[in-house]
């Protein structure tokens, strides 16, 4: 029997983009695709993002698109990890790199997107932090993501935190500061 190969993880980076531009389009309808999609109805939509890296300092002004989409999938099993005892994900998102072209893809509970949504409209999230390993093939795959209020460089950094609660069942969010180490 052949041995199981590992992935080797790299270093742990962050990367904090400024959001420039968004929209959350949405579609529903009659599902034909019974292959693609189980169900009657087929549904999609995610939050599309156009902003501009403001660190690592290797990528520091430069464009990426970002695609976060809804998952009902997702729902299901922050709410009733029981249910799911085996599942181990490996990331929430990816960026890929081509050229001129940075684009990020990446997955969130459907129920998160409309209070993302909310706090955009309202001038409370500016940034977005993606958190994660670069891998031996050079794919930066994030395991957490972050929309952040303000940034305060040099003295710290105010954040505004937005993460499911399954003990409330909703989303609960908290202020945090935290003081720049040498």
């Amino acid at each position: 029997m052949p041995k199981k190969r590992k992935s080797k993880k790299g270093a742990y980076e962050s990367y904090c983009i400024r959001i420039e531009s968004w929209e959350l389009p949405y579609s529903f309808g009659i599902n034909r695709l019974k292959d693609f999609w189980p169900g009657p109805y087929q549904e999609h939509f995610d939050l599309e993002i156009a902003g501009m890296f403001l660190y690592p300092s290797k990528l520091s002004g430069k464009n990426i698109r970002v695609n976060i989409w809804g998952e009902r999938e997702l729902t299901d099993a922050l709410e009733r990890h029981d249910k799911y005892p085996d599942l181990e994900p490996k990331c929430i998102g990816s960026i890929s790199a081509r050229g001129k072209h940075r684009d990020f893809m990446g997955s969130v509970s459907a129920d998160t997107l409309p209070l993302v949504s909310q706090m955009l409209t309202l001038g409370k999230y500016k940034y977005l932090s993606l958190h994660g390993f670069a891998s031996i093939m050079a794919v930066l795959e994030f395991i957490r993501l972050n929309f952040r209020n303000l940034l305060t460089p040099m003295t710290g950094t105010l954040i505004l935190h937005c993460l499911y609660n399954p003990k409330i069942g909703g989303i609960d969010t908290y202020m945090d500061t935290k003081e720049k180490r040498d």
